[in-house]
């Protein structure tokens, strides 16, 4: 979400979010089982940190080639993958 150029003298960000979807099959977890581990454990999932990995990857390539083309951006970015419908693992992404 790129901010209006007429609303820049606000102190508002810009926000990029990048979204991975793991499926509860690829993981190898029933939604229950998905739903009673706790956000330390979902984390350290492979198939978590994979994705996430690749999502902070593409937020950065696109955060580059915002900034090229908005010099005057005031970029928060963020990496979220979902698990299924149950569950969610998100970062901030620190461009730098």
């Amino acid at each position: 979400m790129i901010i209006r150029p007429d609303k820049r003298q606000f102190k508002i960000f810009d926000f990029l979010i990048e979204f991975k979807y793991v499926a509860l099959s690829d993981a190898k977890l029933t939604d229950e089982k998905a739903r009673n581990m706790d956000q330390a454990e979902l984390d350290h999932l492979s198939c978590i940190k994979e994705s996430m990995d690749a999502a902070i990857k593409q937020a950065n390539q696109y955060a580059d080639a915002l900034k090229q083309k908005y010099s005057e951006l005031r970029l928060k970015s963020f990496a979220v993958v979902v698990l299924g419908f149950d569950r969610i693992s998100w970062r901030e992404v620190d461009h730098k």
